[in-house]
């Protein structure tokens, strides 16, 4: 081959195997290799979520950093799963107590769906809480088209009290790992 000239190898249905033992090096661009693990999304709170005592309230995220699939629904606070696989997803508050008294708790938990739970992280205290408490859940999860993966926090201290978004504490991200398990 001369320099600048292109080779092909094999058609669409080819199968080009290397054997156990060679090495493969490469001293230019590599394209079409592994995964490019889009979509990606950053969300944030744009105000406070008030959340009720004993009750499951989905944080609302919406104003997007970034959301490289436009699947975020700011309406609903839920990201739509644009194509099966498997995805890292992170959701974190912080959760303003404002003098909650002893043995309360606060579940954070990542939601698809009709609402199960797919993972969830608890805060439980032992003595009078004052000021605020930041929580955070995340996992990888096989997911398919079309689900809703959201955030919601439970918590139990006797009322309501709202989420503090300074210096965004409270944040809804995710990312695709691969478009399939292969073990």
């Amino acid at each position: 081959l001369t320099a600048g000239a292109n080779l092909t190898l094999g058609g669409s249905s080819t199968t080009i195997t290397i054997p156990s033992g060679a090495t493969i090096t490469n001293s230019g661009t590599a394209t079409g290799f592994g995964e490019d693990n889009k979509p990606v999304w950053d969300i944030k709170e744009g105000g406070a979520t008030s959340v009720g005592n004993n009750t499951n309230t989905t944080i609302e995220y919406d104003v997007v950093i970034y959301d490289t699939a436009s699947a975020m629904n700011t309406s609903t606070y839920k990201y739509v799963i644009p194509s099966n696989g498997y995805y890292f997803v992170r959701g974190s508050i912080a959760i303003d107590w404002s003098d909650s008294g002893a043995n309360e708790r606060a579940d954070l938990s990542i939601r698809k769906n009709s609402g199960s739970i797919i993972r969830e992280m608890r805060l439980y205290s032992g003595n009078t809480i004052s000021g605020a408490s930041n929580l955070e859940v995340s996992g990888i999860f096989l997911l398919s088209q079309n689900d809703e993966v959201y955030i919601s926090l439970f918590k139990t201290d006797g009322g309501s009290k709202s989420t503090d978004v300074y210096q965004g504490y409270s944040q809804f991200q995710g990312f695709k790992v691969a478009s399939s398990w292969v073990h």
